[in-house]
C-alpha cells in the first residue's frame, strides 16, 4: 500500500513540473538559460517531443547539427518567424529566433535599441563576417550567454539590422554561421 502511494505521489509531482513548464511564457528568452521551451542543456528527444517535428535538419560541421522549425502563420517584417535550435552531441548548446515576440525578461526583443541591451547586459564584443553573398555582425555577452545577430539592411551603407536573437551557454561564445570569413 505504501509503494502504491509512493508511486502515485511521484506520478502528481512529475504532472506537476510538467504543467508548470508547460504554463511558462512560451516567447521568453531568457540569457544563458532557454528561449521558449528550449532549454540549453535539453536533448534532441527532448526538443523534439516538446515542438514536434522540424522543418529541416542541417548538419554545420565542427560537429554541431541544427534544427529548424517555422512559425505556421507569416510572421513579422513580412518573413516567416524560425526557431532553430543548434546541437553538439546531441545536446542543445544555442537557440535562436528571429521573431520580434521573443523578449527576455525585462522586456528586450530584436526591436529593442543597442543602447537598451547594453544598460541591461554591458559592453558586448562584436565581431563581423563576410559570407559569399552577405556580410553579418554577432554582438555577443559571453559572460551572460545572450546574443544578436545582425545583417546589412543597406547593400550601400553602414546600415546593421537586427535579425537574430541567440541564446547560448554562459561563457561560451556565440556559434557563428559557418563559411564566413572574419573581417
Amino acid at each position: 500500500m505504501k509503494y502504491s502511494l509512493l508511486i502515485a505521489g511521484a506520478l502528481a509531482l512529475t504532472a506537476t513540473v510538467s504543467w508548470a513548464q508547460d504554463a511558462d511564457d512560451s516567447h521568453q528568452a531568457q540569457a544563458g538559460t532557454r528561449i521558449g521551451r528550449v532549454f540549453i542543456g535539453d536533448t534532441k528527444a527532448a526538443v523534439g517531443r516538446r515542438l514536434g517535428k522540424p522543418a529541416r535538419t542541417f548538419t554545420l560541421g565542427r560537429g554541431l547539427t541544427s534544427q529548424l522549425w517555422r512559425s505556421k502563420t507569416v510572421g513579422d517584417q513580412g518573413a516567416r518567424n524560425t526557431l532553430e535550435v543548434v546541437y553538439r552531441s546531441g545536446i542543445v548548446t544555442q537557440i535562436e529566433v528571429t521573431s520580434l515576440v521573443f523578449q527576455t525578461p525585462g522586456g528586450l526583443s530584436l526591436s529593442s535599441t543597442r543602447d537598451s541591451w547594453e544598460n541591461t547586459y554591458g559592453t558586448p564584443t562584436a565581431s563581423t563576417y563576410s559570407y559569399s553573398h552577405s556580410r553579418k555582425r554577432y554582438i555577443d555577452w559571453k559572460s551572460k550567454g545572450i546574443a544578436l545577430e545582425m545583417v546589412r539592411g543597406d547593400e550601400q551603407g553602414d546600415d546593421w539590422v537586427y535579425q537574430t536573437l541567440i541564446v547560448h551557454k554562459k561563457g561560451n561564445s556565440v556559434v557563428v554561421d559557418a563559411g564566413g570569413t572574419r573581417e
